[in-house]
């Protein structure tokens, strides 16, 4: 019976410790053995940036207690923690672009409550004016808001600073563009940075195999030519972004026709978020093309040491699973797409009824109110959302693999400002994300399960890879765990 001895990883045929394997005539076990095991790769791809952001100066926080923003101040004043005391690996994504949507959206809660506070000094003023003959209330409530609110317009445009400044630490990954929106680039920032992580394990443990057997690095998706072990510097993400905003149209034409989205077919057309959409999918690819490759390598690594793999008798490497999801995706978006024609064409239906019904109310004068009522349920009828909440309300129940695309993403996002087809296309990209990573996983857990083989022929510190966590690869990649909000230092 072929035994394993965990004390001197020495591997054992027969009863005889195996000495040497060869390759040829060229020996390999003598070079990559427990005696002289392959170190790790440098982990440490970008150097770590600071997350400390300069806040607001104690006059202007005050400024904001003395104007009721107290509970605004607070969620200020704690700064961005990422959830890493989560008991798995990867915090959902929901929670973490959640967190940092809290932050985004002060500045529109404090303009939101300026209005209120407009209104109250407008009723204020209006007093003033019955009290005091041959005053203008326009020019009474100018002076009020004058007094009350110019400094808070000041804070808002430091407070958007701050988030700016949040922006630059998380670069290239939040970027920005000729067209702002705080919910959309903080999505796309922390979709890109979970893809980093699903990037990242594999390619140093590819890095790892290299030593033993040649890799490749270089591919080619979409017609643009990528090293795999430099994609997780800053430089090269920016080298390849630029080359797609050079030619938005050639290269998003590239992605499949479902995975498209701001093209104008859900009612946005953007040419910034169409050259993201273009650079998830390129990562996506490479995700997929780690994957795959890392199979191929396990399987030669079997056959190279076949001696020493039958001898150990470990579980066979997994079979990759036959599943399209792209064509998986097609064939639920048309499925859900004509139920919203149907819901359409039924809207539609019901408006030309109501317009019917006032057309004939206006050969009667009695019917004034009848006409004007009709027109009221016209008004009501949100023809365009309803469709939209359908499809999302459709995508959200799908399963994939057992799980609804809802779960997938890690729940609802909470936001102030929501627009429906970033919500479609962040189904559709989870659902995309989800089946390929799944592949990965299945893999990952398989190498913990073959450490003895690993330790045999000196990849041992495999194993250290594959339980690195999110928050782990984050620091590694040079981005912080937390960002913390400190008032500026007192001069002296």
């Amino acid at each position: 019976m072929p035994k394993y001895q965990d004390s001197d990883a020495t591997v054992y045929i027969g009863g005889q410790p195996v000495v040497d394997v060869r390759l040829g005539t060229e020996s390999v076990y003598r070079t990559f053995s427990p005696a002289n095991p392959v170190p790790l790769p440098n982990l440490q791809v970008n150097p770590l940036r600071s997350g400390v952001v300069q806040g607001l100066s104690k006059e202007k926080s005050d400024k904001l207690e003395k104007l009721g923003f107290g509970a605004l101040l607070a969620g200020l004043s704690i700064g961005v923690k990422i959830p890493c005391e989560s008991d798995n690996f990867l915090p959902t994504r929901a929670d973490i672009v959640s967190a940092f949507n809290g932050l985004a959206d002060i500045p529109k809660q404090i303009e939101a409550e300026l209005v209120k506070l407009r209104t109250e000094l407008e009723g204020k003023a209006n007093q003033i004016q019955q009290d005091l003959e041959n005053l203008d209330p326009e020019v009474e409530l100018a002076r009020l808001l004058n007094e009350e609110l110019e400094e808070v317009f000041e804070i808002i445009e430091d407070i958007e600073k701050i988030i700016e400044t949040v922006a630059d630490i998380l670069s290239p990954y939040w970027k920005k563009g000729d067209i702002r929106c705080y919910a959309k680039e903080i999505d796309d920032a922390w979709n890109e940075l979970i893809q980093e992580y699903h990037i990242f394990i594999p390619v140093k443990v590819m890095e790892m195999i290299s030593k033993i057997i040649p890799v490749d690095f270089n591919v080619n998706i979409l017609g643009i030519d990528i090293n795999v072990l430099k994609i997780l510097e800053n430089e090269e993400q920016e080298r390849i972004l630029a080359q797609i905003e050079a030619e938005v149209d050639k290269f998003y034409a590239l992605v499949p026709k479902e995975l498209r989205f701001w093209d104008g077919e859900w009612g946005v057309i953007c040419e910034q978020w169409k050259a993201r959409l273009t650079w998830q999918h390129i990562k996506a690819e490479i995700i997929k093309w780690t994957t795959n490759t890392l199979f191929a390598l396990f399987e030669k690594l079997i056959d190279m040491f076949e001696e020493i793999w039958d001898a150990l008798g470990l579980p066979d490497l997994p079979i990759p699973l036959s599943f399209d999801i792209e064509a998986w995706i097609d064939a639920a978006m048309q499925a859900i797409k004509a139920q919203a024609l149907a819901k359409k064409d039924e809207l539609l239906g019901e408006v030309a009824n109501l317009e019917k019904q006032i057309e004939d109310a206006k050969t009667d004068i009695e019917n004034f109110d009848a006409e004007a009522e009709l027109q009221k349920q016209i008004d009501a009828i949100d023809i365009e959302g309803t469709v939209y909440a359908l499809v999302i309300e459709e995508l959200e129940k799908l399963q994939l693999f057992g799980i609804s695309l809802l779960d997938v993403i890690g729940g609802s996002i909470e936001e102030n400002i929501s627009m429906a087809e970033k919500e479609i296309d962040n189904l559709i990209k989870g659902a995309r994300d989800w089946a390929q990573n799944w592949q990965k996983n299945l893999l990952l857990e398989w190498v913990g399960l073959v450490k003895k083989f690993l330790d045999a022929i000196g990849l041992g510190k495999i194993l250290d890879l594959i339980f690195l966590t999110f928050c782990d690869v984050l620091e590694l990649i040079g981005i912080p765990l937390e960002f913390k909000i400190e008032p500026p230092a007192l001069s002296v």
